[in-house]
């Protein structure tokens, strides 16, 4: 219309000029836009979960070689972990449940087990792949942690005690985030670790875990 004018910012994909895209502000405003947004819309942010819709999983016990969801790292590839979550469903007879978020910075973990998880695109426009190999639980092994190479990110004590009823205040959910804890950078070889479980293995639940890929 007569008087508008357009503000433009120029959204620049280093690694494909095809996919830069311009963002038109009929307001004349500059756009701002988070780190984190803004790699997802040039296609760089990939979701992994374990467990849909009704149907939790099985988790198992916190230990060096078990584990709920693993992402390995190749060499040439760098990620930047994003988020991880847990949600218990049913606590019933496990005790000592708990969360535990791990980095392994020499090479990659998987080792058998689980179910092979192609990391999706957070933008629906993009079908470029990630170029990582996730697994979700449950009964995932891993490879013995580098001695000296394993850094234990977070960790989140669920329930010390079972509890074949939980009340309705009481929250089993868990969320590790770089908006609001230091970020953590995987330069391959290397895998993020999610362990999530309890000493009896009795937990059932849902996790998700979100990654950058730089």
């Amino acid at each position: 219309m007569p008087g508008e004018f357009m503000a433009v910012t120029v959204l620049r994909n280093l690694e494909n000029e095809a996919k830069s895209r311009a963002t038109m502000n009929k307001y004349g405003m500059p756009v701002g836009m988070d780190f984190f947004s803004y790699m997802v819309l040039i296609g760089k942010g990939y979701l992994v979960f374990a467990g849909a819709e009704n149907a939790p999983i099985d988790t198992t016990p916190v230990d060096d070689t078990t584990l709920n969801m693993l992402v390995d790292v190749p060499s040439g590839v760098t990620v930047m972990l994003a988020e991880a979550s847990a949600h218990v469903v049913d606590l019933a007879a496990g005790t000592l449940a708990e969360v535990m978020l791990e980095v392994d910075n020499t090479k990659v973990r998987y080792s058998s087990g689980g179910t092979a998880f192609t990391p999706i695109n957070l933008n629906t426009g993009f079908a470029n792949a990630s170029g990582l190999a996730a697994y979700v639980g449950p009964d995932i092994t891993a490879a013995a942690k580098t001695a000296g190479g394993s850094l234990e990110i977070a960790r989140h004590s669920i329930s010390n005690d079972a509890k074949a009823t939980q009340l309705a205040d009481e929250n089993t959910n868990y969320l590790w985030t770089a908006r609001k804890h230091i970020p953590v950078i995987v330069a391959g070889p290397g895998s993020v670790l999610l362990h999530f479980g309890s000493a009896t293995a009795d937990v059932t639940g849902y996790s998700q875990m979100k990654v950058i890929v730089l």
